[in-house]
């Protein structure tokens, strides 16, 4: 089974096991825990019983997560007078904090220009001051030349692949082509 990180997928799983609140491990509770343990998965079930019956409460609606680092609740809401009781997973109010200033960089100009430095005349340090004298200098000219190759761009183009954006550039193409003529080269091209 191959998930996506992060990933989360939930539903009436019907895997009993005391480890998420049931009062016994079933095969199938047995064989999801084990599944779970192999492949780092993460059980999620709440705390209160998701199905009421005759001889016991039980947790068998799950929600099974991997790499799933955001803030969430997880519920069983008791509202529709039935045996089965809705779950709720909710997730919390989070942002991720955006990144102030996305630049791309020339490195090729940049090394350049960081090689024509190396003429760059060093003094003899023989105190502390000439010391951060020199290193606040260097500090100066790469953030310089930081500056001189580099232009600021979209944050949101900035992470994305250029290969993976040509290939959406011609899927969307591909899909304008389709819906404007229904032509079924056009759909099968998608």
């Amino acid at each position: 089974m191959q998930l996506a990180d992060p990933c989360i997928f939930g539903g009436d799983i019907n895997a009993h096991n005391t480890a998420w609140g049931s009062i016994k491990t079933t095969t199938r509770g047995k064989k999801l825990k084990t599944f779970a343990n192999i492949t780092g998965l993460d059980i999620i079930a709440p705390p209160t019983p998701t199905r009421y019956g005759k001889h016991s409460d039980s947790f068998i609606d799950l929600a099974v997560t991997k790499n799933f680092l955001y803030p969430y609740n997880i519920t069983s809401v008791p509202e529709l007078g039935s045996d089965r009781n809705p779950v709720i997973l909710n997730f919390l109010n989070y942002n991720t904090p955006k990144p102030d200033k996305v630049f791309k960089t020339n490195w090729t100009k940049f090394s350049n220009e960081l090689n024509n430095l190396s003429n760059y005349p060093i003094i003899d340090i023989n105190t502390n001051n000439d010391l951060d004298t020199q290193i606040n200098h260097l500090t100066d000219e790469i953030n310089n030349a930081f500056h001189n190759n580099s232009k600021e761009v979209n944050p949101n183009i900035a992470n994305s692949n250029s290969e993976l954006r040509n290939i959406f550039a011609l899927c969307n193409k591909t899909k304008r082509d389709w819906q404007a003529t229904r032509n079924p080269v056009h759909r099968r091209k998608l």
